[in-house]
């Protein structure tokens, strides 16, 4: 795939929160870098009760350019994610990827597998996934 091609982020950080031991600076870092493989990275936002953050890790988020979106909620966060995924799909013509990092231990929405952009890729991440917890 061209690097040129539009990719999006879409990260469930409330629910697939980096280690504590890491950096969420370096988290992001890790996922933008393989997220990059797939083209050039156009939106990377992250879904979170900003009131359960650190201001170091609001401070990396903001630092590495990832908009945050406040959810109370799981069902706040399926549903935000899957608003933004729309319009990123509607905003960037295929070929673009869509990659949503999630944790598969509260992985509920039935919506997300189904999801079906015009010539758009998918790639889904859940925190098990091995290269998310050995720096991608």
């Amino acid at each position: 795939m061209p690097p040129h091609d539009p990719v999006g982020v879409f990260w469930d950080y409330e629910h697939c929160a980096p280690p504590s031991n890491t950096l969420c600076y370096d988290t992001v870092h890790r996922i933008r870098d393989v997220a990059l493989k797939y083209g050039t990275v156009k939106t990377f936002k992250t879904y979170l009760r900003l009131s359960d953050v650190t201001s170091t890790t609001g401070h990396d988020l903001l630092s590495c350019s990832v908009n945050t979106t406040n959810c109370e909620t799981k069902d706040a966060v399926d549903k935000m994610m899957l608003v933004d995924m729309m319009q990123f799909g509607w905003e960037n013509p295929a070929p673009a990827t869509v990659v949503v990092v999630f944790s598969a231990s509260v992985y509920t929405s039935p919506t997300f597998p189904s999801i079906s952009f015009d010539r758009h890729i998918l790639h889904f991440w859940s925190a098990t996934d091995a290269e998310l917890n050995n720096g991608l």
